[in-house]
């Protein structure tokens, strides 16, 4: 995703940001990022047939293009995340619309019967069902690296900050490409899918970090488990920083 920002600007912002590390993770929830596509306009009284109703106008995102790269993998990063922040008594409905909505935030969730976004939630739905029924495990034995590296999972330390991290993972990028690199860090399905509350996903408080990244970032405040020895380990309570996955790029 790209940001309609200045280079120079970018870069100043940055390098403030990375000369502290993250303040506290208190903070209000973002508003809804679903906006809902405009309605396709019809043809109106005096209209020809021939006319094109979207002649001059960009129509909304087509369903069977963006979701026709939806992997299992991606469904099972997604659901896992997810499933480590359920809240008390939530359905397997309910928890699939939110792994979607933090997969596709461009569409609305959930689709029309029988089109491609109600089959794409009866995949991730059947997923959850599956977890809840102990035959997919979100568990899976992670070794967390000494340093940040792309494909693997590394332990924040004092004094850490995401674009530090990103710069020692993803060498050569340029600042345009480290703020990117950092979005991709934090809407990774392994770290929350960028969902505040979702894993290790929590809101921004220092207003840098928030004109770069927007309102949700990877936790860097000690509150989580010291060893994690599985995915869903590391979002336990505790006393130690985050264990953040970083993606390939």
């Amino acid at each position: 995703m790209s940001l309609a920002i200045p280079f120079a600007l970018a870069l100043g912002l940055m390098l403030a940001a990375a000369g502290a590390s993250s303040g506290p993770d208190d903070g209000p929830e973002p508003p809804d990022l679903d906006p809902n596509p405009p309605p396709r306009p019809g043809p109106g009284p005096d209209d020809g047939e021939d006319e094109d109703p979207w002649d001059g106008l960009i129509p909304p995102p087509d369903d069977e293009d963006m979701l026709d790269g939806l992997t299992d993998e991606d469904i099972f990063d997604a659901a896992c995340a997810i499933w480590g922040a359920r809240t008390p008594g939530e359905s397997d409905s309910s928890l699939a619309l939110r792994a979607l909505r933090g997969l596709f935030p461009g569409l609305v969730w959930p689709g029309t019967p029988g089109g491609q976004r109600a089959e794409a939630q009866q995949r991730v739905q059947a997923v959850f069902a599956d977890i809840r029924g102990g035959l997919i495990s979100c568990d899976g034995p992670i070794e967390i690296e000494p340093e940040p590296r792309a494909g693997g999972f590394y332990q924040i330390k004092q004094n850490d900050n995401l674009f530090g991290i990103v710069q020692h993972a993803y060498p050569g990028l340029t600042a345009q490409q480290r703020v990117q690199a950092a979005r991709t860090v934090i809407n990774s399905p392994k770290n929350g899918a960028g969902k505040i509350g979702s894993g290790i996903i929590v809101a921004t408080t220092q207003q840098g970090n928030k004109n770069l990244l927007g309102d949700a970032i990877v936790s860097f405040y000690p509150k989580w488990t010291c060893q994690p020895a599985t995915e869903h380990a590391r979002y336990e309570s505790g006393n130690c920083y985050a264990v953040v996955y970083l993606p390939v790029i």
